[in-house]
């Protein structure tokens, strides 16, 4: 399988707009653009930075014909995945 394309590797005009290291985004897939949250020591928490990524790229996204999907991920940490899997244990067992 390959790897996700970065924005500089796709050449969409107009480009995506440049986002702070708290959004990561690619092109995992033809007609697709893949958002990242980049923020795993706040837990992905949103920032007004982050916020403000996410609306300049998501409009961009609604004015580019080629793209038709979004999918979001997160970035965690191995102390934040260990926190989930401790918080998924305990609401799993009742």
């Amino acid at each position: 399988m390959a790897s996700a394309k970065t924005v500089t590797e796709v050449g969409f005009q107009p480009p995506p707009p440049t986002t702070s290291k708290q959004l990561i985004v690619s092109f995992p897939a033809e007609h697709t653009v893949q958002l990242t949250l980049n923020r795993p020591e706040a837990m992905n928490a949103m920032s007004p930075t982050l916020q403000d990524d996410l609306e300049r790229t998501l409009a961009w996204f609604d004015a580019e014909p080629s793209l038709w999907y979004v999918t979001a991920s997160s970035s965690l940490n191995s102390d934040t995945r260990k926190n989930l899997l401790l918080f998924e244990d305990y609401y799993t067992a009742f």
